[in-house]
């Protein structure tokens, strides 16, 4: 199937450009000499060559598996073609090239996206008559663009980040033009305003394909990295078996809280697994769990929960993080007090001075979770431990005695 899908994805973006420059060619010919043609045709094809060099590389297996993907990134190349062969009349800041190389950094890295960035760019202008500065202003949004894409992990750091572009764009379009005629006009960054938003608003309209997409490829990834047979559950059970089967009691607490509110209940899952997977190694387990995630491939997101479930490192951006931070905060506690030989007090007591505490010091601030997310959650975790003969998500934890939580225990930890 991968063999297949890369077969697809090269004929159809060597076949579209090849008959995109042909058609281009014709309909500009009146506009350009021979030679300028043949220039066209040559460096259209070597960068075509390059760009989908670099994408097939970066090209895994799990995104090659999703139905209709090899279809989808030929869609966004003749999409863009489109663009630069019928769109020659418009102004070049209004032409929305841009949003295709984000979205490929998105699904595929900084480096496709900035190869596809120079496939087009160029391309636009030697098909057009713009000054030279258009590929600047493309290529040097391209960049920020690509950079800021791979950012957008949440719904708020997407509303800010495509604002953010779109500033951007007005910014690089006015310093450019004051650069090129030696004048600054405030009409030129309003003019680069509404370019910027024409390119993000085609960006907007392709994303929530790119995020199933995403989705998933992320869940086939998750469900093997959660298997105990994994080497990195398999090392850190033998490596840490108090840490492991703290892990996996966390796990269980995360994942019943995630099934009654919109997020992905594997990523909460494995997020739980890992979010101790450097303990053991010596130096800051928070560091080295993040290290040994990146290199054995362990997908982002997951890497992000390892940081964010400590709120002295950061604070939880996404649901999933701040439902392994709170679960995490509960077993921990309660493990503190059994350590200490404190008693443990009723769990619905804990759980609520737990998520007190944690919303009172801002610590949910980050994340999107709503308060009825929140009592979903709460409600969750005390249900947890309701079911009984074993029945229950998680098994004797707490303590049915109606202890009280020692006043200065929270205001220590």
């Amino acid at each position: 199937m991968t063999r297949k899908s890369k077969l697809i994805i090269s004929i159809g973006i060597m076949l579209t450009s090849i008959l995109g420059l042909f058609f281009g060619c014709l309909l500009y010919k009146d506009y350009k000499m021979q030679n300028e043609m043949l220039i066209i045709c040559v460096y259209g094809v070597l960068l075509t060559v390059f760009y989908l060099w670099i994408l097939l590389q970066k090209s895994d297996s799990s995104h090659l598996k999703a139905q209709g993907f090899p279809f989808m990134i030929i869609f966004y190349h003749v999409f863009n073609l489109a663009i630069l062969i019928f769109g020659m009349n418009l102004p070049a800041v209004y032409r929305p090239i841009c949003a295709v190389p984000m979205l490929l950094t998105i699904l595929f890295g900084v480096k496709t996206g900035l190869a596809s960035m120079v496939l087009y760019s160029v391309l636009t202008v030697l098909f057009g008559l713009d000054p030279i500065e258009a590929i600047l202003l493309y290529l040097i949004f391209g960049v920020a663009g690509s950079f800021l894409a791979v950012t957008f992990k949440s719904t708020v750091k997407l509303i800010i980040g495509s604002i953010g572009l779109i500033i951007v764009y007005a910014v690089f379009y006015s310093g450019l033009n004051y650069y090129t005629y030696g004048e600054y006009l405030v009409s030129d960054f309003l003019v680069g305003l509404i370019g910027g938003a024409v390119q993000i608003a085609v960006f907007l309209c392709f994303f929530p394909f790119v995020a199933k997409n995403l989705q998933f490829n992320l869940d086939k990834k998750l469900n093997v990295i959660c298997e105990e047979s994994f080497d990195l559950m398999s090392a850190l059970k033998e490596r840490a078996p108090a840490v492991y089967e703290h892990s996996r009691t966390v796990a269980k607490l995360a994942e019943h809280a995630a099934t009654t509110v919109d997020v992905n209940v594997m990523l909460v899952r494995a997020g739980a697994l890992y979010h101790e997977i450097g303990q053991g190694l010596g130096g800051n387990y928070i560091k080295k769990g993040m290290q040994i995630c990146s290199e054995n491939n362990i997908p982002e997101a997951v890497i992000d929960i390892v940081r964010e479930h400590n709120i002295n490192v950061s604070k939880p951006i996404t649901k999933e993080s701040a439902i392994v931070m709170l679960a995490d905060t509960i077993i921990s506690t309660i493990d503190g007090l059994k350590k200490k030989g404190s008693p443990v007090p009723d769990k619905v007591k804990l759980i609520d001075k737990v998520l007190t505490l944690r919303i009172s010091q801002g610590h949910l601030d980050e994340c999107d979770l709503t308060a009825g997310d929140i009592n979903k959650i709460k409600d969750s975790f005390c249900g947890a431990w309701r079911k009984k003969d074993g029945e229950g998500e998680v098994d004797d934890i707490l303590s049915d005695e109606p202890l009280e939580v020692p006043e200065d225990f929270f205001e220590q930890n």
